[in-house]
């Protein structure tokens, strides 16, 4: 998911949580469908979705997972001065 912000040129950002939700156990191996997306976004939050769907014979997707997650952009100023201080240690 975290592959959305860069594709849409967001500064890096880190993971503030994660949530996988299994509809359907997935039988391995299989091909899979994954989308995700920016649902929204406020100030440096991202906030994330994605579905997880398998494909049968006929084309048909079948969701097997969903996941939300709110990713972080990082605040520039504050690296920059946090690598400072770690230099010096």
């Amino acid at each position: 998911m975290g592959v959305v912000n860069f594709a849409h040129r967001v500064s890096p950002s880190f993971t503030a949580y994660l949530r996988v939700d299994f509809v359907k156990p997935i039988a391995t191996p299989c091909e899979l469908v994954i989308d995700t997306w920016i649902e929204t976004c406020e100030g440096r939050k991202r906030f994330s979705k994605a579905s997880i769907a398998t494909v049968d014979e006929e084309g048909k997707h079948t969701v097997m997972a969903t996941a939300n997650a709110l990713f972080i952009e990082w605040n520039q100023d504050a690296v920059t001065e946090w690598r400072k201080t770690r230099s010096k240690l």
